[in-house]
């Protein structure tokens, strides 16, 4: 009998601004649309990771690429509490993280792209 993924997907999708060479990383978000429903949960997420991809195709600059993470964001709703409001959270660092799926973005350049290297998938219990 194979094992179910039991867990919620962890993404992060980080800018690579080639000008100044910096990384701007967005916080990591947790399952989407799909896996919510799947596992039946009482938090929301409006779309599918896959629309959310869609979305971050057309991003070329730092500032389109802050507005979509804090858009992103507030697709994701907390099922215990009445108002959640649109945060946005998006950090500087050398060193890019590693989640399940960590995806990239370059300045100027259209795509997003899953960064192997960074990405892994953990174990399901």
């Amino acid at each position: 009998m194979a094992c179910m993924k039991t867990y919620l997907t962890r993404r992060q999708v980080y800018f690579y601004n080639q000008k100044n060479k910096k990384f701007y990383i967005s916080e990591e978000f947790y399952g989407d649309r799909d896996e919510f429903e799947r596992f039946g949960l009482n938090d929301v997420c409006t779309k599918s990771w896959e629309e959310i991809l869609e979305e971050l195709r057309t991003i070329k600059t730092l500032r389109a690429f802050l507005s979509k993470v804090s858009e992103i964001s507030g697709y994701y709703k907390s099922g215990i509490e009445e108002k959640i409001g649109t945060r946005i959270k998006v950090g500087q660092y050398k060193d890019i993280p590693f989640a399940d799926e960590v995806y990239r973005i370059d300045s100027g350049c259209s795509g997003v792209f899953l960064d192997t290297q960074h990405s892994y998938k953990t174990i399901a219990f």
